[in-house]
């Protein structure tokens, strides 16, 4: 009888143990997430992001033809390494969106769109990387039977470019 007791005094010791250190893991992670933020790249600037922040910029790819255009999707955004001279490419890439890790896309007034992605810990090195492509899907009105509209202007005539730090 006094064995069992003991068990339990140690299972109860046990589960406080487990207990404290849960919680010493959950507010240990709490300020990680606080500190992911929503960083707007601005045309000939070269903002700072972290791992885990949301990169995001308003745009109007304009659609040949407009009419039938009601949304975007598969958004995803190419960025290319700068060298250290601030012109020369390097090898290394950036990927944002696309269909593994879509971007949220919202309408905006006269054909804008907002869109967010998120810099994800896959692979990316620190450095400044320029947006050298964008691709992007129109969505279509369901009557629509014509050919699928051409997105005629890219962001990257804008000159965005992001510069990411380790936290």
């Amino acid at each position: 009888m006094n064995h069992g007791r003991k068990i339990s005094t140690r299972a109860k010791i046990f589960l406080g143990a487990l207990g404290l250190l849960a919680g010493a893991c959950a507010s240990a992670q709490a300020p990680l997430q606080s500190q992911s933020r929503v960083v707007p790249l601005v045309s000939d600037t070269c903002p700072t992001a972290h791992i885990g922040d949301r990169v995001s910029f308003d745009w109007n790819p304009i659609f040949d033809p407009i009419g039938p255009v009601t949304g975007l999707h598969d958004v995803s955004l190419m960025f290319s390494g700068v060298a250290d001279d601030g012109v020369s490419p390097r090898r290394q890439e950036l990927h944002l969106g696309g269909r593994n890790a879509a971007a949220s896309v919202t309408p905006l007034a006269n054909g804008f769109f907002h869109v967010e992605a998120t810099l994800s810990p896959r692979s990316i090195q620190p450095g400044i990387y320029r947006l050298t492509r964008v691709n992007a899907n129109a969505e279509v009105a369901s009557d629509y039977a014509g050919e699928p509209p051409q997105m005629t202007r890219s962001p990257v005539e804008e000159r965005y470019c992001i510069t990411v730090i380790p936290y």
